[in-house]
């Protein structure tokens, strides 16, 4: 085989490796669904202020808060995500198609139980789900060379991602003004991504004759890890209150994948015959391997009380990963979010907020998104007490619920993929970046009892 042959077959190597990206696609960032009632109505600014069961996944010293037992439940009951991403492929000669697609989101953020062991202790069991994807791409495009038949591409990508962490939290009251509390969560994360990308010269033969490259990968990973937290809420006057919360690195200990990578090449060559060359590698097992999958979270937040209900400032920080076979890489980011309550009554209270969920990951493979999300949210929460016959238990019960609707804007970049004909020393496949727009509404509603 020829140099001229072996460069192509490289430059064909190189672009279906970028289109296959080690099966790691990624649509969204960390905090894309608010998990618990309260983070949905306050934007997620509840660090110092949090008290319902969600707690122990935003600061699990506000358990203490808890005067009853409570049976906690919050499912976003619709949520809608459109994507718009203007050069999804695009030839050098400047023929280009872009794409737009709409992601359905039905999924529990959150439920609890929560109880008071003692006058100072509470504890809580809970299942959070602070991600989840669920997303379909495809689109073909023409090219007008090599005349006069053209080259057909196309890609395709299904990629379905969630994340629960699951386990109990407690919290312990030093003071009337000062909690501590910790938790600790198993993670469970499942990735299923399936790509194929593709392209002929449109009408030239049959194969071997027609020109024609194409790859395909099958990626699905579950991880199995750990993850610890802790906080404290402070009150050193009547009208502020402080909270801290951190979050450990996530740590994979236990990795289930299964990969499926195929690419096919077919070239015909005047001078030597038609060539043709397809790989096809598979692998599947466990993997018992110590690695940090999730970044280590830290926020605080300050709450300043007034008669007719409060106000919450937060910032939340996650540090750098590495990249690894796990992920790219990510960059340190800071989030802001502003939170206000308005109590209309003893059992009826507005709630509103802001709040920024930027980006980690940069846009360098194809799939990958790079996408700065800014929103607000806005909903309302009631609470019933209905009391209990004389020598019950508890002597009423209290039924909560809250609606709140989150509104968020995102604007980035997607990695996506120049295209040429199929001809030998030319580049076939190379990334680059393509502006990236994002709608996001959502529905949360939540309901508890307390008894």
């Amino acid at each position: 085989m020829n140099r001229r042959i072996l460069g192509f077959l490289a430059s064909v190597a190189l672009g279906v490796s970028i289109v296959g990206w080690s099966g790691r696609a990624a649509a969204g960032n960390d905090d894309q669904l608010p998990v618990g009632g309260e983070a949905s109505l306050y934007g997620g600014a509840v660090i110092a202020t949090v008290s319902d069961g969600a707690a122990g996944y935003h600061n699990p010293a506000g358990l203490s808060q808890s005067q009853r037992n409570q049976l906690d439940a919050s499912i976003t009951a619709v949520g809608f995500r459109f994507y718009t991403a203007s050069e999804l492929l695009r030839s050098p000669s400047g023929e280009a198609t872009g794409v737009t697609m709409m992601e359905f989101v039905l999924v529990p953020t959150s439920g609890t139980y929560t109880r008071r062991l003692s006058d100072r202790v509470v504890a809580s069991f809970g299942i959070f789900s602070p991600r989840t994807q669920f997303l379909i791409m495809q689109k073909a495009l023409k090219l007008t060379e090599p005349t006069p038949q053209g080259t057909d591409w196309n890609v395709a990508i299904n990629s379905i991602v969630f994340t629960y962490l699951i386990g109990p939290s407690v919290a312990y009251q030093v003071s009337r003004q000062f909690s501590l509390g910790g938790s600790f969560h198993v993670l469970y994360n499942f990735e299923d991504t399936a790509a194929q990308a593709a392209g002929a010269e449109r009408d030239a033969g049959v194969p071997p004759q027609q020109p024609f490259i194409g790859n395909s990968q099958l990626f699905v990973r579950t991880t199995y890890g750990l993850q610890l937290g802790w906080g404290f809420q402070w009150q050193p006057r009547e009208q502020f209150r402080i909270g801290f919360s951190m979050q450990s690195p996530g740590l994979q200990m236990l990795t289930w994948r299964q990969t499926t990578n195929s690419a096919g090449i077919s070239l015909p060559v005047t001078s030597l015959g038609a060539t043709s060359a397809h790989t096809l590698s598979t692998a599947e097992g466990f993997q018992s391997k110590l690695q940090l999958v999730l970044p280590l979270r830290a926020g605080l937040g300050v709450a300043r009380f007034f008669d007719w209900g409060r106000l919450e400032v937060d910032l939340a920080y996650q540090s750098a990963l590495p990249e690894s076979e796990l992920g790219p890489a990510r960059k340190a980011v800071l989030n802001g979010r502003v939170g206000a309550q308005y109590r209309l009554s003893p059992t009826l209270s507005l709630g509103a907020g802001l709040f920024t969920d930027r980006a980690a990951t940069n846009a360098s493979s194809f799939g990958l998104v790079h996408v700065n999300m800014y929103g607000g949210t806005l909903g309302i929460a009631t609470g019933t007490e209905h009391r209990l016959n004389p020598g019950e238990r508890a002597k009423s019960l209290v039924f909560a619920s809250t609606l709140g609707l989150r509104y968020a804007y995102g604007h980035g970049e997607m990695g996506t993929l120049e295209v040429s004909p199929i001809a030998p020393g030319s580049p076939v496949a190379r990334p680059f970046q393509s502006p990236m727009t994002i709608h996001e509404i959502m529905l949360n509603f939540g309901s508890a009892l307390n008894f």
